[in-house]
């Protein structure tokens, strides 16, 4: 008898196989869902959206069915919707934020604002965590709510990470920088070993440069960190 000189379990997973019809019908359906959203047809794509989500429960189709609803300005029931998958979920902060700015959008900015600011006093001490907090307020443009997390984040000794990186791009998009370029070079004070990416970074900035305003700054704040 002849055996196999490999785990049976790896050969299965890179064996392609046949879609079966319930596969195929759910990669027509969300390449369908998908190019609606690309043209902006909500109607349609929420339809799609909200089948696959009850069939699939997955968190990728929920993201899209809540977006759809909130273009559709549906926000009562965007809310119920999200209210409903955190009580399976209360740690999930994604869904916290998302709720929060559902909030927002429908001009409770007071609710919107407790809950923002509950989200980032249970701030857990975790760098993984942290940084999918911040993303979060991200993916709102709540740029200063994701600035807020990683200043507290940066201060937990447990976590032991100061986020200058995270900070500069994060003062680079929002235009301020002034402040990107000192947490550059903070970020290069505490990683030496990446030179070569704050150096490309800064040839960016240098890029963009019209009126040579970032090249003075940059000159300046390198002149005077070499003479500190």
């Amino acid at each position: 008898m002849c055996f196999l000189a490999f785990p049976l379990v790896d050969f299965a997973q890179n064996v392609q196989f046949p879609a079966t019809s319930s596969q195929q019908q759910r990669m027509t359906d969300e390449i369908l869902a998908n190019e609606f959203m690309s043209t902006e047809e909500f109607d349609k794509a929420i339809v799609i959206y909200k089948k696959l989500f009850v069939q699939f429960n997955t968190q990728y189709y929920f993201t899209n069915y809540v977006h759809c609803l909130i273009r559709l300005n549906r926000l009562e029931e965007a809310e119920q919707i999200v209210k409903k998958q955190l009580k399976g979920n209360n740690n999930d902060v994604q869904l916290s934020i998302e709720l929060a700015n559902i909030y927002r959008l429908m001009g409770d900015e007071k609710k919107a604002t407790k809950q923002f600011n509950k989200i980032i006093e249970e701030l857990p001490a975790d760098k993984n965590l942290i940084s999918i907090t911040a993303n979060a307020f991200k993916s709102k443009n709540l740029d200063d709510y994701a600035l807020k997390v990683y200043e507290k984040g940066s201060q937990m000794s447990s976590v032991n990470y100061p986020f200058y990186l995270e900070k500069a791009n994060l003062y680079q998009t929002t235009g301020n920088l002034s402040k990107s370029i000192d947490f550059y070079l903070q970020h290069l004070d505490f990683q030496p070993e990446h030179y070569e990416l704050v150096k490309n970074r800064f040839q960016v900035l240098l890029m963009s440069d019209a009126n040579n305003d970032v090249s003075d700054m940059l000159r300046t704040k390198l002149l005077t960190k070499a003479q500190a």
